[in-house]
């Protein structure tokens, strides 16, 4: 290994010179490491081997959680999440010091992940929107807090944004127009009611200028009112998580001659806890859709038996709603994927006929409350899988 012109470390391998990393970038990696001070659950520095003369590894692009652009050896990307080690979410929780301006000398960064790393209440970095190349931008689970701000804007690049599970507030909501190019966004727990101009906590219009969004995340934010028919409209969209909110609005009624809503993409639908109210609408123009929670709402008459042209559908939960009427074997009839079914607290009948198989093998049947009739259903019987069954009530 030997230094380059231009500050490049240079291996002299056979097969030709192997562009290392830039000695400016290496510096600035070092300073990173000794400013956040990584230590895992038993105290163990994560990052020891960044550095490390005893291993006389000193090409930062082949250090843990860094790579490195092939043709530049510029660090695109910094990852020192919990999958980087081989671990899973909260089950690998380290704590470091402080994210600092170190990181703007890394400035072809595209990909920077500090996820389930607890920062000990920092204040949500300002120089982060001077990174102007990153794509991927995920700082879940890291204890920052303060206002998400809008440099933010300056990310025009970016794809990924995941800020969830922090004590964050947002006073503005403008950052988010200039972030066309979002995929994935996930804002959970944002405390977004804040945002000087949602004055009203419900979700604004601008999140359906995201056209290219195909995950969005906006759960235990207290917003309430609608979600605006925009959201809906963005055709992309295969994940909608606003969970434990107030919103309050009629789900969007689907017939086949509609064209307000347009999209067919949606495979996960969630709005738990929430005050939708209302009747279950025609669903059949969510054909992809795979999974359906609308527990602890308002739901109210009879389920539309459009809910069994769901063909995708395996899970199905409107549990302590108040649905009523008849569940007949049309409203299961295409739904042979299906493996877990909610209904307990409402006022429903299940009328199904005592010589009915079912198209479906469930892990997870939940009927409390719900009305099977006299005799045990027979249809129970040739359900072999069961993890939770519960027909306590009925």
């Amino acid at each position: 290994m030997t230094k380059g012109a231009n500050g490049y470390l240079i291996s002299l391998e056979a097969g030709g010179p192997k562009v290392g990393c830039l000695e400016a970038e290496r510096q600035a990696l070092l300073k990173i490491k000794q400013d956040l001070q990584v230590k895992d659950q038993n105290g163990t520095d994560i990052l020891s081997s960044w550095g490390n003369e005893k291993t006389g590894n000193q090409d930062c692009c082949e250090w843990i959680g860094i790579r490195c652009s092939n043709e530049s050896g510029h660090v695109v990307r910094l990852d020192i999440s919990p999958s980087t080690f081989g671990r899973q979410g909260y089950d690998y929780i380290c704590r470091g010091n402080m994210i600092t301006s170190s990181l703007i000398e890394l400035k072809h960064l595209n990909y920077l992940d500090l996820s389930y790393m607890y920062l000990s209440h920092q204040l949500f970095p300002n120089f982060i929107g001077q990174l102007t190349k990153l794509r991927v931008l995920d700082l879940k689970s890291t204890g920052l807090t303060g206002e998400i701000l809008y440099q933010l804007a300056n990310l025009s690049s970016l794809q990924v944004l995941i800020l969830g599970e922090n004590d964050l507030c947002a006073k503005s909501r403008d950052w988010v127009s200039h972030l066309s190019s979002l995929r994935h966004l996930d804002l959970s727990r944002a405390n977004l009611r804040q945002a000087d101009d949602w004055l009203d906590g419900s979700i604004p219009g601008a999140f359906g200028n995201l056209t290219f969004l195909e995950y969005l995340n906006l759960s235990n934010n207290i917003l309430k009112g609608e979600i605006p028919k925009a959201i809906w409209n963005i055709c992309t969209l295969r994940v909608m998580c606003i969970d434990s909110n107030n919103q309050s609005e009629y789900l969007p009624e689907h017939t086949q001659s509609s064209s307000v809503y347009t999209y067919h993409s949606l495979e996960f639908l969630s709005l738990l806890g929430n005050q939708i109210v209302g009747s279950l609408p025609n669903l059949t123009l969510f054909s992809s859709l795979k999974v359906l929670w609308l527990g602890s709402n308002k739901l109210n008459g009879a389920v539309s038996e459009s809910v069994g042209q769901l063909a995708q559908l395996e899970v199905l939960d409107v549990f302590g709603n108040s649905l009523q009427g008849v569940i007949s074997e049309a409203h299961f009839l295409k739904l042979s994927k299906l493996t877990y079914l909610s209904l307990p607290f409402n006022s429903l009948i299940l009328n199904l006929s005592s010589d009915w198989i079912p198209p479906f093998l469930l892990h997870y049947v939940l009927l409390r409350s719900c009305k099977l009739g006299p005799q045990f259903p027979r249809w129970l019987r040739t359900q072999k899988n069961y993890y939770e069954l519960d027909i306590s009530n009925t």
